[in-house]
Formats: structure tokens, C-alpha cells, sequence
């Protein structure tokens, strides 16, 4: 069986986390959401995930600086 394809989303607004995580988990993607590019940074570790989908507008560190 292959593995489910992950996405790793950073935005700072829940609602719109929690809309993602449901519509694309419902697509067959496994899906992980962060607060923050510091709490991403922190948490996410190394891995290869078949998306980032990250807000440009962070609070402290903004999007383009974390990618």
C-alpha cells in the first residue's frame, strides 16, 4: 500500500486550518497544521512532505522567511 501523501499547513487562523484539514483529508491527504513558523520550526522535524501550504502573513515570523 503506498503512503498517504502529507501536507504540512502554517497559518495562524483555526477555522481556516480546521477547512483544510477536513477537505483534504477527505482527498486522501494526511494533514498537519501549525500556529506558527516557530512552532513549525519546532515541531515539524525533518521530513518529505508532498505539500506546504503556508500563510505569507504570520504573526513574528512571516511566510516567505520561513520558506
Amino acid at each position: 500500500m503506498a503512503p498517504v501523501p502529507e501536507i504540512l499547513l502554517v497559518d495562524d487562523d483555526p477555522s481556516l486550518c480546521a477547512s483544510l484539514q477536513s477537505t483534504l483529508g477527505l482527498q486522501g491527504f494526511a494533514v498537519e497544521a501549525f500556529e506558527s513558523a516557530e512552532t513549525f520550526i519546532a515541531r515539524a522535524g525533518p521530513r518529505e512532505p508532498a505539500c506546504l501550504i503556508i500563510d505569507y502573513r504570520l504573526p513574528g515570523m512571516d511566510g516567505l522567511r520561513l520558506l
